[in-house]
């Protein structure tokens, strides 16, 4: 249980009294009647208290989002993030996934110097959890969510953009996940591919992302430039003149433009012209 308590709380004591959402299906998965609720840290303990008995065959989640009330409530601009959440998944070959997911977490441990949280879903992907120095809000979650993983373009077809979502619900680590297709056991491991024991695990040593320090590329809106006025050109039957054959004849010529008539008639005065 103090794992779970942990976990609720998440990487900062600032949130421990905060609102969460939970998640629970008994039972498989697409097959279950699935209930999600708001609850305090409080009533998150009971409630996994009540499922012990049928622990194996229950899915619990919680909401990646804290919600900054005393109340019940569960809304957008009540919504805070202390860390992101990516869900790298890869049916065919879960291990690859958990591969993938030990390359970014450490390209990103080099790039900010923060210690990301990896678990394996139990079934087919594991998650990659960047915890955050401060709570933010759902517009800062999604530049920080895209910018740290703007190098990974080889992974970005593994990982579930489905996490981007407000109120998303994320699994459990050292829960179960039952499915139709089987079941597996989640849990955390380290940056070495390592399995973490639950008793093991400590926010403490897991060093946050300030995103303070994360550049964010801000686009601007776009400006809308007005459209220049269409000029009609309106051309006559005149012909144009034609151009003497003797080049000394150009200087009268008004085919020729004056600009260039001064230069012709200053090159048969002087015979030569300055640079400029």
């Amino acid at each position: 249980m103090e794992f779970y308590t942990k976990w609720f709380a998440g990487p900062s004591n600032v949130c421990r009294g905060w609102i969460r959402e939970m998640g629970i299906c008994r039972g498989r998965m697409r097959e279950c009647r699935f209930m999600r609720f708001p609850v305090t840290l409080e009533g998150f303990v009971l409630h996994l208290e009540e499922v012990a008995k049928s622990f194996r065959e229950t899915n619990l989640f919680l909401s990646i989002a804290y919600y900054e009330t005393v109340e019940l409530e569960v809304r957008q601009d009540l919504a805070r993030y202390i860390w992101i959440d990516y869900d790298v998944d890869f049916e065919e070959d879960p291990q690859k996934a958990k591969s993938i997911a030990l390359e970014i977490a450490r390209g990103i441990k080099r790039r900010y110097g923060c210690t990301p949280v990896l678990f394996f879903s139990g079934l087919k992907g594991a998650h990659i959890i960047i915890p955050l120095k401060h709570p933010v809000k759902w517009d800062e979650y999604v530049q920080l969510y895209r910018r740290l993983i703007a190098p990974y373009k080889y992974a970005r077809e593994l990982i579930d953009d489905n996490m981007l979502q407000w109120n998303r619900l994320s699994r459990i680590p050292y829960t179960f996940n039952y499915k139709k297709e089987g079941g597996g056991f989640s849990y955390i491991f380290d940056l070495n591919g390592k399995r973490l024991r639950a008793e093991d695990f400590d926010w403490d040593n897991y060093e946050p992302l300030d995103p303070d320090k994360v550049e964010i590329i801000r686009i601007r809106p776009s400006i809308e430039i007005p459209k220049a006025p269409t000029i009609h050109i309106y051309r006559t039957s005149r012909s144009k003149p034609s151009l003497p054959e003797n080049p000394e004849d150009l200087v009268s010529c008004e085919a020729v433009p004056p600009c260039i008539r001064n230069i012709i008639e200053a090159l048969i005065k002087t015979g030569d012209l300055d640079h400029y």
